[in-house]
């Protein structure tokens, strides 16, 4: 889900933003210098972002698609700070305030609904893939009867 998503939320300059943010106040001055430098300690920190992040990029209000991922809500100063708080009660609810925002108020998901898991998001191209195709292809060839 890690590999899938962070793409999304680099490209997204309104996400960008919040996760820049957070990043920094809330994860890099909590580890220690040798944290800072160990990459499993890096990764597992950013898989617990990620995972808090990963529901509002399928919430309703926040309106991302494949269509839109890179799209920003700047000149929407409505949906932008809705935006915000969606983020950072994703990232930041039952935290007392860093950064000059609020503490969020709501849980994410009492602020919103969401969109259905969508699958496809999970499925990747590897390199040998001409293999498991060519199975693909026989088994639904066989299953109809063309092939024995």
């Amino acid at each position: 889900m890690t590999l899938s998503t962070f793409p999304k939320l680099i490209d997204n300059i309104d996400i960008l933003e919040v996760l820049t943010a957070v990043w920094n106040e809330d994860v890099l001055a909590t580890m220690t210098a040798a944290q800072k430098k160990n990459f499993d300690t890096i990764i597992l920190k950013m898989n617990e972002v990620v995972h808090k992040i990963y529901p509002v990029l399928f919430a309703d209000e926040f309106d991302m698609s494949q269509a839109n991922y890179m799209s920003s809500a700047c000149y929407e100063p409505v949906r932008m700070q809705l935006r915000n708080d969606m983020l950072n009660s994703a990232l930041r609810f039952g935290k007392p305030a860093k950064g000059g925002q609020p503490a969020p108020k709501l849980p994410i998901e009492d602020m919103t609904t969401f969109k259905p898991f969508n699958v496809r998001e999970t499925q990747w191209e590897v390199w040998d893939v001409k293999e498991s195709k060519y199975e693909q292809y026989l088994n639904l060839h066989q299953a109809r009867g063309m092939f024995d």
